[in-house]
């Protein structure tokens, strides 16, 4: 301190030595690095603005004057929504997203699990959960990530139950990891499986409470999904539009419980329900009388007890939640395709078929359930694939508007046409062929399963024997004896569109799907691998083949202004 108040006196016009100018020379530089640093981390070098140039791309001029608010990283969720944006402007930012009408009155519930958050919540955080003003994330750990909030629903079971029930002895070392500093997602996965179905019920209590104190009794939709889940935000306002929250409403893709035979909605593929529907399950849970008579609390603790004991019977959480809906009379309603579990690569696209219709009379139908309908939900997907559709989306918005709808056809132009139409065999791939099989058997020689079917003329017939039984051979084989299977031959159903080849088999499919890589992990342990082909002039003629879907249903609206045709 003296050295520095004798340079500050110094400076006030006393002559200073040579040692004493090369101090206020080193303050002076100092002051100016500290300046300048200050400046470097708040422009547009700083470590955020590269991040944000890498996953948006920089706009043109003309984009960058009609754009030049600053896009926070994450909502603020201690404020009201902002109000629904004047959408007759046609001026559409970023976040425009954000106040779409209707958005203020969903709460998406996002379902993860200590052991797999930190993996899997981070890329929703910087994408899906951007666009969605009102979220919750429940785990099976309370804890704050960055400045979201993580809800522990389990505390909500009942204590006997955590304490005594083997599926908590996960629950109880995820608390033990985080207490100590240690890393919870090494972890036994299996387990945390088990824990999951836990969460079912006590997630939507929670939400219910949150819904009444953080939102004002404001929330009409509650929306659940779990963090490998893709939510396209624009397709679910758009669908949530015409709905009546009023109405007990609990929508999913549903699947079906083998031990009872009863229905629930898949929890993966994501579920909606209704601000009334979950209201009678919190009537039911705090008028309970079956067995007791007390207060509203005595009847929680009995109604939480009850399930608790069905919960432990049940395979799974979302069986739960269809069985606490069903005791309320509100079955699921079912809204696949829009809400379903395939992956964008994993979709089956099923061309044109040829079907039967009377002996010797056949009529060809194309597949008009998926085409026009629009995507809501894609389920085990990956940190990249929810970026990708994130950004897809985005880019649609900005180029469409956020009250124009995109459909299934989009998806496929997007994500898989570029790839199964390329021409290009791919190597360790798996495009999940699986009509026909064609199978080398050491002891019955060339087996094939799958739809017996003969072609018209006989000499093409024993061509396609042929082929069939070479195809086991060889790759290009396998392709020849798919090509054979449609036209111009006099094949009379769904034209093969794919195949894939290993040593000594070959597989065969209607269907249209990009399928994925085989890890070389799998390869090195399996000692065989799949090469994957597609028949690209008959998923062209599948495209040309379908309906426009504009013409078709019209342009989906949320708002009163003029259409926008698609430029393609």
């Amino acid at each position: 301190m003296e050295k520095f108040a004798s340079v500050v006196a110094s400076s006030r016009g006393f002559p200073l030595p040579f040692s004493r100018w090369a101090a206020l020379l080193l303050v002076a530089a100092t002051a100016i690095f500290v300046v300048a640093g200050t400046w470097y981390t708040r422009g547009d070098t700083s470590f955020d603005a590269y991040r944000n140039a890498y996953l948006n791309p920089q706009p043109s001029v003309e984009e960058a004057i009609a754009h030049t608010e600053v896009k926070e990283l994450l909502v603020d969720h201690s404020h009201d929504p902002p109000p629904p944006i004047d959408v007759t402007s046609g001026n559409y930012t970023w976040d425009d997203c954000l106040r779409l009408p209707g958005a203020d009155k969903i709460l998406v519930i996002l379902k993860t699990g200590a052991t797999a958050i930190y993996d899997r919540l981070p890329i929703h955080l910087e994408s899906t959960l951007k666009c969605i003003p009102n979220y919750m994330i429940i785990s099976d750990l309370e804890q704050t990530i960055g400045t979201t909030k993580i809800h522990d629903v389990l505390k909500l079971v009942t204590q006997p139950t955590r304490e005594t029930h083997h599926d908590f002895d996960l629950y109880h070392n995820i608390s033990y990891y985080h207490a100590t500093g240690q890393d919870a997602s090494k972890l036994d996965s299996g387990a945390a499986w088990s824990l999951d179905k836990w969460k079912f019920l006590p997630m939507i209590h929670k939400a219910w409470d949150v819904a009444q104190t953080d939102y004002n009794n404001t929330i009409d939709w509650f929306v659940m999904m779990e963090a490998d889940t893709s939510l396209s935000w624009l397709n679910l306002i758009q669908y949530l539009a015409p709905l009546d929250p009023k109405k007990p409403q609990y929508i999913g893709s549903p699947a079906m419980l083998v031990a009872d035979q009863s229905s629930f909605a898949h929890g993966g593929s994501g579920v909606i329900m209704s601000r009334t529907a979950l209201e009678k399950v919190q009537k039911a849970r705090k008028t309970f009388s079956e067995g007791h008579e007390g207060s509203e609390a005595m009847s929680i603790q009995a109604y939480d007890k009850k399930w608790e004991q069905h919960t432990e019977k049940v395979c799974c959480g979302d069986a739960v939640l269809a069985h606490a809906f069903t005791a309320v009379g509100i079955p699921v309603t079912n809204a696949r395709p829009m809400i379903q579990g395939d992956t964008p690569l994993s979709l089956p696209f099923e061309p044109v078929k040829t079907m039967e219709i009377s002996p010797g009379k056949h009529v060809k139908v194309s597949d008009d359930s998926l085409w026009c309908k629009t995507p809501i939900t894609f389920h085990h997907v990956n940190g990249e694939q929810v970026d990708e559709l994130y950004r897809f989306e985005q880019s649609w918005a900005e180029r469409y508007g956020w009250n124009t709808s995109y459909y299934y056809r989009d998806i496929f132009t997007t994500f898989l046409e570029p790839h199964v139409t390329s021409g290009q065999e791919r190597g360790d791939w798996d495009n999940q062929s699986d009509w026909i099989k064609v199978e080398l058997d050491d002891k019955d020689g060339v087996t094939i399963s799958g739809p017996e079917i003969k072609l018209a003329k006989t000499e093409e017939q024993d061509a396609l024997d042929e082929v069939t039984a070479d195809s086991v051979d060889e790759p290009k084989k396998c392709r020849i004896a798919c090509e054979k299977r449609g036209e111009p031959y006099s094949w009379k159903d769904a034209e093969c569109v794919q195949w894939k080849w290993s040593t000594g088999k070959c597989y065969m499919d209607f269907k249209i799907r990009f399928g994925e890589a085989i890890s070389q992990e799998t390869v090195t342990k399996n000692n065989a691998t799949w090469t994957s082909g597609w028949v690209r002039e008959r998923i062209w003629k599948y495209k040309d083949g379908q309906a426009d879907c504009e013409s078709l249903y019209g342009k989906p609206k949320l708002w009163d202004r003029t259409k926008k045709e698609i430029e393609r």
